[in-house]
């Protein structure tokens, strides 16, 4: 039985992709831990060929930290950098909450978006 279909190359691996984003931004893993809000310990780690794996919602940061595709850093399909006209990784929501809040903004009238962003951004002082 042949498996060298199955043989991954360095390329294919979520690790190299990871580091491969973090070199583009020119910075060391601590940096890019830093960034993503993990210890050095978790970015060395998913650089690993049999490291630890990070979780979605830090796959998700390092994508918008590094400037990335979620889809590549993930998969490793399409391409590496955000086109022009790609969405803004930021605008994404990262969790059911902020899911939640797209979901209701989408469907109010326009005269009741700015009243809401006012009020919301009470809270940010809190």
């Amino acid at each position: 039985m042949d498996d060298s279909n199955n043989v991954n190359t360095a390329a294919d691996t979520l690790c190299y992709r990871l580091r491969q984003a973090r070199e583009m931004l020119g910075i060391n893993r601590s940096e890019f831990a830093r960034r993503i809000g993990v210890k050095p310990s978790a970015a060395i780690q998913w650089e690993q060929p049999n490291g630890t794996h990070p979780a979605t919602a830090h796959l998700i940061q390092s994508a918008i930290v590094a400037n990335v595709s979620l889809d590549w850093l993930a998969t490793g399909r399409g391409h590496a950098r955000l086109s022009q006209d790609t969405v803004n990784s930021e605008s994404l929501a990262m969790n059911l909450f902020e899911e939640t809040l797209l979901k209701l903004g989408r469907g109010l009238p326009e005269s009741a978006k700015a009243p809401l962003i006012a009020l919301l951004a009470t809270f940010r002082s809190i």
